[in-house]
């Protein structure tokens, strides 16, 4: 596979996997398996589960993100929209489990191009609404190949690698009032070549 995804969802433990453009769904606990249906191929993708166990499933094409959410543990997918003209979404989900932040690479500039945050809110089972305002949260200036938010509570933390031609930097910012404002960063771990 390209790209594996596991996670659990009520009683079930999920694999979603992507095959070339294809992404795919196992249950591990009922042993089923489907294909997830979509128009264009998949370069990246994510997926989380909420409080209510509903599947939310975001993945880009060359310069497009979309999402499709799950009330029935993958077997149905429903609102295959298009909700962003940025790439390779990232998501996090909050510790009460009904707030969806997503991370997106601006589509313009690659790997050296800005990361946006935005926070989506459930309004009901399979359904997600925009929670605030996009905000960039990280400049435009240093390739970042990977990123990741992580929340609890009121706190969240953004993982990055910063690359440039001869080593790789781990590093982070905080959030101490649920993602307004955000610290300068810190270096986790360096990598020299």
């Amino acid at each position: 596979a390209d790209q594996v995804k596991m996670l659990r969802s009520g009683d079930s433990t999920y694999c979603f996997f992507r095959l070339g453009g294809t992404i795919y769904r196992f249950n591990v606990v009922t042993n089923s398996f489907s294909q997830f249906t979509q128009s264009t191929a998949a370069k990246q993708f994510d997926v989380v589960a909420s409080s209510t166990n509903s599947l939310y499933l975001y993945y880009s094409t060359t310069t497009t993100v979309f999402r499709s959410s799950s009330i029935d543990g993958g077997f149905t997918w429903v609102g295959n929209a298009n909700v962003s003209a940025n790439v390779k979404p990232v998501l996090g989900i909050s510790a009460t489990g009904d707030t969806v932040t997503v991370m997106y690479r601006a589509s313009t500039g690659g790997d050296m191009s800005q990361i946006l945050r935005f926070r989506y809110r459930e309004t009901a089972p399979g359904t997600l609404s925009t929670f605030g305002t996009s905000q960039v949260q990280l400049a435009t200036g240093v390739n970042r190949t990977m990123y990741r938010p992580f929340r609890y509570a009121n706190t969240e933390w953004i993982v990055y690698t910063e690359d440039d031609a001869l080593n790789t930097d781990l590093k982070c910012i905080i959030s101490t009032d649920g993602g307004t404002t955000y610290g300068a960063p810190l270096t986790i771990s360096t990598s020299a070549l």
